[in-house]
Formats: C-alpha cells, structure tokens, sequence
C-alpha cells in the first residue's frame, strides 16, 4: 500500500510513527526468529511467521512513503516500484484479477522490454577502479602454466573449470565438473594481501592467510551409497573442521553435483542433497552462508564442494522480491534450502558474493523455456539484492559473474544478450550445468564490489 505523504505536516508526524512503532515491533519479531533453532522435524525448515514488512522511499520521486508486504508463506510478494492491488482495473488500464478473501496480494508493474531495463538499470562502469591490496581478489586469469600461479605466495586458490584444466594435486587447487561453453575457460584465481600457508585435513584440503581460508572436498558417491549419505558426510567433515578451524566463520559455499534433477518427487536427487546438506550441518535460520548447487555437465559422481571462511563473519542479505529460500513451502521438496541469498563483506570496499540466482519471484518460476526472458529476470533480481546490501546497482570491472547455463543451444543468443548490455570490463565465465529446478535455463552468481 501506498501511505500518501502529500498531506498536511502534522499527518507527516502522525505517519512517521506509525512507522517507528510498527518498526520497532518488527525488531522485536526478527529478534524472536532469530533466536529460533533450525531443527529437524518431519520437514526440516525453519518455522516463521507468515508476513514480512518492509519500508522504503518511493524510488521514482513521488513523495510517498511504500509500505511493503509479502505474504511469502503462500508465495504472494510485493517488491519496488509503483504497486497495485488486485481486483478492479489499474491505473495503466491492464485487468486485475481478484485475490482470494482475506488475502493480500500484490505485484508490481511488468517490464517493458529487456532491453530497455537491462540497458537502463545493469550500467557499465565508466572507469575501472581497482581493488586495494588488502583483503581478497578474485579474478579470471589465463595462464598457459599453472606453475606460475601456485609459485605465488599470495594464491589462495587456483579453480578450473572443464576437462582441458590440468591442475596439480595441490590442496589450493580444484578443477569443476563443468565444462566452459567457449574455446577454453579462464583459471578463477583467489589472492590475498597474505603469505599464503595450506595442507590438508583429512578429506579436506585447505588454503589460508590470516583473514580467509579456501577449503574444498571431493565425496565419491558410491563410497556412501548415493547423493544424500555423500552430501551429509561432506557437510558433517566441512562443518568438524570449520569447528576447529581458526577461520570459523563460513561466507560462500559451492556444490557441484551430476544429475541434480533425476529421480522424481521427494527422490529428486537435488532434493536429496538439501536434505543431506541440513543432516550434515544443522544451522541457525538467517544465519546460513551464501551459495550454489549446480549440475554437474561432466556426468562424474563425485560431489564437489568449496567454500571461502574468515576469521570474522560476514551479513548475511535476503532479497525482498525472493522468499528466502530456507522458507520455501514444502512443495520444493521435504528440506528447504539452507543459504542466504548473498553474504555482505565489510571493506573497503565492501564486497557481495552472491549467491546462485535465477529467474524466481517469491518462491515461483517464471518464464518457462524462455531462457532470455530467464536472464532478465535473474538480473532483476540481482539488482534488488544489491539495493538490499546497500551496494551499487552497476557492474564493473570490480564484479565477477558466472553464468550457468542448462541448454548449450541458449548459449549464443545469451553471450549475445551479456554482450549487448554488460561492459566489456565486466569479467564473466559461461558454463554449461544444469539448475536446481528442471524448469529453469540459466542461472548467475558471483562477487560485487562496492
């Protein structure tokens, strides 16, 4: 609803603490979710309240004051942006269909076009401003030697991606099972403003400086049975040796596993590993890491899993036009997802990592087999959670994105798209790996700086 602060100043007053009482209450419910365990019941999942509120200043320089609700239980969301409710006819004329009695609903005005949103919100960087030397980097490097890299004492880790990236077995290194849709993919090198120590902890190889530690892991999946005894031995090993690790605080994770949709129901093999993940290490709702869990291309089952710590902890960000995912309803399987939508690094600069992010409004996909509608909405979607880190909207040299992709077929008229509306700085990586859902095309994570 819009409460409209055209209006004497005295209404001013008696609206602004509306807003303050009402905020303060909703301290007082977020203070009592958070003190909730994530425990396991029938359905593991955290149990919260069924309405989210949030407040915010009219972007688009009306003089009002946007009250936000999202209903995210039933999957109904409010985000920004001028928003209507249902029933009647809106004030652009488009029909309205009628919610349900009692029920809340609302959406907001539709795009008008990728093109035109993505050319106007996804803005280049005009200059390039490096990254200070304190704290970590994390860049697309090409290098005919790995040698190179691993002679530095400031590589932290060294991540290729494909058959054709041969990688030592060195506990800083770690190839991914999914093959780059172009000739040959980048190295992903991590750097530090440290000298670099690593070894290994039993499964566990590991490399770190004084504020960050790369750990990464490989389960074969026949030594366990299948994917979800696999994904929790993975997690109860990531989860003991976080315990005794001096670097204690998870930030991002990655998972990479084969054949993520097969099987059907509940026996899907993606949620599977949610299920396996949450056995494996139980955690506290709203203060999971950032991360991804994207389909193996390889057809090797072997679960793979890496993750950046810190010594301290990062903020965990949840975006206000997404259910959080370790709140989806139990048609998504009988364990909810357990991560944030990105983690939030103080600097400076700050930086975002970013977790995996598709075209999902509330808990729904949208735009079935239309992968560049997909994208659009993905980058929507990105643009809403950096305004909720507080991080700039445009995309820089200083970001670094990944973009999976399920159809090798999507991938020209994607690169197309990404090179249409994305700066040439603006470091990207196309890989061919399948999504969490059977119904989605594409799918981005990285890193934003601020």
């Amino acid at each position: 609803m819009l409460l409209d602060m055209r209006r004497q100043r005295t209404q001013r007053g008696e609206d602004a603490l509306v807003v303050v009482v009402v905020g303060a209450q909703l301290e007082a419910v977020a203070t009592r979710h958070r003190e909730r365990d994530f425990q396991r019941v029938d359905r593991i999942q955290a149990e919260f309240a069924a309405e989210q509120w949030s407040f915010g200043l009219d972007v688009l320089g009306r003089d009002a004051l946007e009250v936000q609700i999202a209903d995210e239980q039933r999957g109904q969301l409010a985000f920004g942006g001028s928003l209507w409710r249902h029933g009647g006819r809106s004030d652009n004329g488009t029909e309205r269909r009628t919610a349900a009695p009692g029920r809340r609903v609302y959406h907001a005005r539709p795009l008008t076009g990728l093109d035109r949103w993505l050319s106007r919100r996804v803005k280049p960087s005009p200059i390039h401003h490096p990254l200070p030397a304190a704290g970590l980097r994390i860049a697309y490097e090409r290098h005919p030697a790995h040698s190179a890299l691993l002679a530095a004492d400031d590589t932290l880790a060294v991540i290729g991606f494909g058959p054709t990236a041969a990688l030592p077995e060195d506990p800083r290194c770690l190839r991914v099972g999914l093959r780059p849709l172009a000739d040959a993919a980048p190295y992903e090198v991590w750097r530090t403003a440290g000298r670099v120590r690593f070894g290994r902890a039993g499964a566990v190889g590991w490399a770190a400086d004084e504020q960050y530690l790369f750990g990464a892991l490989e389960i074969d999946e026949a030594a366990h049975g299948g994917i979800l005894a696999a994904t929790e031995a993975a997690y109860a090993t990531l989860r003991g040796f976080t315990a005794t690790s001096t670097h204690p605080h998870l930030l991002r994770i990655w998972n990479y596993l084969a054949a993520i949709n097969e099987g059907e129901g509940d026996a899907e093999r993606y949620r599977q590993f949610c299920t396996g993940r949450s056995l494996g290490m139980p955690g506290v709702a709203g203060a999971f890491p950032a991360a991804s869990a994207i389909g193996r291309s390889d057809g090797v089952h072997v679960l793979q899993v890496y993750w950046l710590a810190a010594r301290t902890p990062g903020e965990p960000i949840e975006n206000p036009r997404q259910t959080s995912a370790w709140r989806y309803p139990r048609q998504y399987g009988p364990t909810a997802p357990t991560f944030a939508r990105a983690m939030r690094v103080a600097g400076p600069p700050a930086r975002l990592y970013v977790s995996g992010t598709a075209a999902v409004v509330g808990h729904a996909s949208l735009h079935p087999d239309d992968a560049i509608a997909q994208l659009g909405e993905s980058f929507a979607n990105l643009e809403s959670l950096f305004a909720s880190a507080h991080m700039p909207a445009g995309l820089g040299a200083d970001s670094l994105l990944k973009i999976y992709v399920r159809r090798a077929t999507d991938a020209p008229a994607l690169a197309a798209m990404l090179d249409r509306h994305l700066a040439r700085e603006v470091p990207r990586l196309l890989l061919l790996g399948d999504i969490c859902r059977r119904e989605l095309l594409v799918e981005i994570d990285g890193l934003h700086a601020g």
